[in-house]
This record gives structure tokens, sequence and C-alpha cells, in this order.
């Protein structure tokens, strides 16, 4: 008899790059963006960065030793208002690793580990394309709120 599987979450590691860059890889393929070898090396050093700021929370989600999602994360103070404001920057789970609870744990423990740095309230950002995370977040708590523009300026 085989023992079930087992959900943790845990701070992401600098050898989990490369697992959590293929994670991020299917949601881009999927979304009709794939990724190129400049681009998946950008966002290697990115990700190896964020493992080492103090206001990042980097998160992974793991089942026997395999990495099945990540979340990625930032506290924001306002120059001139108080209290700091989470902001989720990312959050994918592999697609074969859906509806098993992997999204809801990183997003729990991401949201605690923000509290923990005096976040106050948390602010999580969408793809347009991307309602099935808009649904999954509203499952969780959130609300919907203004749409954000980006300018694509580098």
């Amino acid at each position: 008899m085989t023992a079930p599987a087992t959900l943790s979450t845990r701070p992401a590691e600098p050898g989990d790059v490369d697992a959590i860059l293929s994670v991020w890889e299917l949601a881009a393929v999927a979304a009709g963006a794939p990724l190129d070898h400049d681009r998946r090396a950008r966002l290697s050093a990115h990700l190896r960065a964020s493992l080492r700021h103090p206001r990042l929370v980097v998160e992974t989600a793991v089942e026997d030793g395999r990495l099945l999602g990540y979340c990625t994360a930032h506290a924001d103070v306002h120059p001139t208002m108080d209290g700091a404001l989470g902001v989720i920057d990312e959050l994918f789970v592999h697609p074969a690793a859906r509806r098993r609870g992997a999204g809801r744990a990183l997003l729990d423990e991401v949201r605690a580990r923000l509290r923990a740095k005096g976040v106050q309230g948390i602010r999580a950002e969408v793809h347009p394309a991307g309602e099935d995370a808009a649904a999954f977040l509203f499952s969780q708590g959130f609300g919907r709120g203004a749409q954000l523009w980006h300018d694509g300026a580098r």
C-alpha cells in the first residue's frame, strides 16, 4: 500500500529556481507567451534576487519532494500613508496539480508571512486573461478592485 501524498509549503530556495521557472513557463505557454532564452535568463536572475530580498516572500508548494507551485509577494510601503500593503505578484500551480489545495496552501502561507512583516491589507494582481485565477482569488476572500494598467516600459 502506498502512503498518501503530503502537500506542504516552504520558503523557496536557490535550488528551486529551475522548477519554479518550469511551472511559470507552463502558465506562459498556456497564455500564448512562451519564454525565449533571454526572458528565461532574466526571470531566473529576478527569482534569485527575490530570494535574498528582505521585503519579498517566495513560497513553494511541494508534494513528496516535487514542486507543484509557487507564489511571490512583497510588502509595499506608501511614502505618505501609514501601514504596509502586501502585493501578490505571482501565484502559479502546475496544471496537473490544480484543484488539490496547493494554491490555497500557498495563499494562506503567503498571507501569514506578509502579515508578519506588518502588512495590513493584501492586493493580488491578475492577468486580464486570468479568469480562473480571478475566480480562485474571489473564492479565497479577495474582492474585485480597479483594473490595473501597465505601460510595458522596461
